[in-house]
C-alpha cells in the first residue's frame, strides 16, 4: 500500500469548476473521493501554509510568516525551513520507518529525512545540494531533467513552454517514482496552477474566449493529463490526496498601505537619492537620469488608475530588464524619524519603530484607532492574533521582525508602493483562504467533508492514517474522512527526538 500526496499550489474548488471541461480527470476524481475547500492561514502566503501543512502548526507555533523579513536594521533576512523546531509530516513518517520521497514542496527540509529528497524552487541551497542523496539520479535518471525555478513570465503567450516544461519533466519523475514502488508516501508539488492564477484568473472567469485564458487552460490539460496518468496508475489498495495551500479570487482593489501612513503623519521620506553614476555629468549619465525619473514619474501615475497599470506592466518589466531593477530614481523611507511603516508586499502588517515602550503601545492604539474609524479596518497586536501567549521567546521575537498590527483588509489587495493614491478601485487577483482538500482511496469515505477543515488538519489526518500516535503540539485534528470498517495499524513507537514530546492515542 502507497500513499501518494500530491500538492497543487494555488488550486481551489472554484478554479476546477471554472475549468471542469479543461481538468476531467481531477473533476472527475470529486465523485469518487472525500473533498471539501480547507481553511487557510494568515498571511495567505505559500510560506507560512505549507510550513501549516507540513507541521499541523498555526503560524504562533511554528513562527514561519514569510520567507525573509527585515532585522532591526532594515537588512533583508533569509527565513529557511530548517528555523522550523517542529517535526514536519514526513520527517515523522520517516522516523517511524516509513520509506519517503519528497519533490518540491515549498519549505520543506533534508535535515532528518531517512528518505529522498527533491529540494523545492524556494531553496536557497546550491544546485548541487538540492538533491538528498546525490546518487538519486543515478537509480532515477529522470532526476537530471528536474526543474525548480519560477519562470519569469514576460509574456504568458510566449512562455507557455516553460509551463509545460516542468510539467512534463518533473511529471516523468513523478511517473518513475510511482512505477518503482519503493516508498510508503510520495509527496510530490507542482506550483504551475498559482503562477497561472495570478496571471490569468480573472481572464479565465470573465473573459474565457481571450488568447491569455486560452494559453492558461492549455497548461491546466496539460496538468490534468498527468493527474490522469497518476489515477489510472494506482493499485488497489494505494491512497491518492490532493492538497493546495491556498486559492485565488478577486478582489475589489488596492490598498497602498504606506501612502496612508504618510499621510496621517506616521511616515516620513528621505530626499531622492541621485544616482552615482550621474556625477560625471556625461551625456548618456544625464539621459539614464533623465529616463530614471520620467519613469518613476510614469509609476506613480500608472498606480493611480487601473486602466493605466495594467497597461503599463509589460513595459516596466521591459524598462527594468534593459536598465536593472533600479533604473527609477526611488524615493526612500526615512526610518530614522518615521514612526510606522509595512515593509513587504501582502503581508499586512505594520511595523511600529519607536524604540521607547510607552511611546510605541500609544502609537499602536492611536494607529488602530485611525483604521477602525477612519477606514473600517479591524486591526490586531500580531502576538494576540496568533495566540502567542504560550509561544517561546523565539517565536516572539521572528514574529515582531514582521510587524506589531496585523490589518484585516478584506477585498483589498496591499501594496507598499509610494504613490499618490491610498485606494486604488478595480478588480485585482489575489490569493484567499478556500484551499482544496481530495481524499481517495479504499479506507476513505465518498462525499463532501461536512465538517470545516482547516490545511492544518492534513498532517494529523496523516500521521493517524499510518497509525502514528499524534503530538499534543498539533493545532490540528484528525478529518472524518474514513470509513468505519477503518482501523489504523498498530506501529511500535520509536524513541521521540525530544525526551520531552507528549504523545496521544488517536
Amino acid at each position: 500500500m502507497a500513499t501518494i500526496i500530491l500538492g497543487l499550489d494555488g488550486m481551489s474548488l472554484e478554479l476546477l469548476e471554472l475549468c471542469q471541461k479543461d481538468m476531467p480527470n481531477l473533476h472527475g476524481l470529486l465523485s469518487k473521493s472525500a473533498y471539501t475547500s480547507a481553511k487557510s492561514v494568515f498571511p495567505i502566503l505559500s510560506g507560512p501554509a505549507w510550513t501549516s501543512i507540513l507541521t499541523g502548526q498555526g503560524v504562533g507555533k511554528h513562527g514561519f510568516l514569510n520567507s525573509f523579513y527585515y532585522d532591526d536594521k532594515m537588512q533583508v533576512r533569509i527565513t529557511q525551513p530548517e528555523d522550523v523546531s517542529e517535526e514536519h509530516l514526513y520527517e515523522t513518517l520517516s522516523r517511524f520507518g516509513k520509506r519517503v520521497f519528497v519533490m518540491d514542496v515549498p519549505f520543506s527540509t533534508s535535515r532528518k529525512i531517512k528518505g529522498d529528497f527533491l529540494d523545492s524552487y524556494f531553496s536557497t541551497k546550491e544546485k548541487r545540494d538540492q538533491i538528498v542523496p546525490a546518487d538519486l539520479v543515478t537509480r532515477f535518471p529522470s532526476i537530471r531533467n528536474y526543474l525548480n525555478y519560477k519562470p519569469k513570465i514576460k509574456n504568458m503567450n510566449k512562455n507557455i513552454r516553460s509551463f509545460i516544461e516542468i510539467i512534463n519533466n518533473n511529471g516523468e519523475i513523478i511517473k518513475d517514482i510511482i512505477n518503482s514502488k519503493s516508498y510508503d508516501l510520495m509527496f510530490f508539488q507542482l506550483s504551475i496552477v498559482d503562477w497561472i492564477q495570478h496571471k490569468a484568473l480573472i481572464e479565465i472567469k470573465h473573459r474565457p474566449r481571450s488568447r491569455k485564458a486560452r494559453v492558461s487552460v492549455l497548461v491546466l490539460r496539460e496538468l490534468d493529463h498527468l493527474i490522469g496518468w497518476i489515477i489510472s496508475h494506482l493499485c488497489p489498495e494505494d491512497h491518492f490526496f490532493v492538497i493546495s495551500d491556498h486559492g485565488g479570487t478577486e478582489l475589489e482593489g488596492t490598498f497602498f498601505i504606506n501612502s496612508w501612513l504618510r499621510k496621517e503623519g506616521f511616515l516620513r521620506l528621505m530626499e531622492p537619492v541621485k544616482r552615482k553614476n550621474n556625477l560625471d555629468g556625461s551625456s548618456s549619465s544625464r539621459l539614464s537620469n533623465f529616463l530614471g525619473e520620467t519613469i518613476g514619474f510614469l509609476a506613480k501615475t500608472a498606480k493611480s488608475n487601473r486602466l493605466l497599470l495594467n497597461m503599463a506592466k509589460p513595459i516596466h518589466r521591459k524598462m527594468r530588464s534593459y536598465f536593472g531593477k533600479d533604473f527609477s530614481s526611488e524615493e526612500k523611507i526615512n526610518y530614522q524619524e518615521s514612526k510606522a511603516v509595512c515593509l513587504i508586499k501582502n503581508i499586512p502588517i505594520i511595523k511600529i519603530l519607536e524604540k521607547d515602550f510607552v511611546k510605541r503601545e500609544q502609537l499602536k492604539r492611536d494607529i488602530m484607532a485611525r483604521l477602525r474609524d477612519d477606514l473600517a479596518f479591524t486591526s490586531w497586536d500580531i502576538l494576540d492574533y496568533y495566540h502567542c501567549c504560550d509561544a517561546s521567546s523565539e517565536i516572539k521575537g521572528r514574529l515582531r521582525h514582521f510587524g506589531d498590527i496585523v490589518v484585516d483588509l478584506e477585498k483589498q489587495e496591499l501594496d507598499v508602493f509610494l504613490g499618490n493614491r491610498i485606494f486604488l478601485k478595480g478588480k485585482t487577483m489575489f490569493h484567499d483562504e478556500n484551499s482544496i482538500f481530495i481524499g481517495y482511496g479504499p479506507e476513505i469515505k465518498v462525499g463532501k467533508i461536512k465538517q470545516e477543515i482547516s490545511i492544518m488538519d492534513i498532517c494529523p489526518t496523516v500521521l493517524y492514517f499510518f497509525g502514528i500516535p499524534i503530538p499534543n503540539s498539533k493545532d490540528g485534528k484528525v478529518m472524518d474522512i474514513f470509513r468505519k470498517e477503518f482501523i489504523p495499524p498498530s506501529l511500535e513507537s520509536p524513541k521521540p527526538d525530544d525526551e520531552n514530546i507528549e504523545m496521544i492515542d488517536w
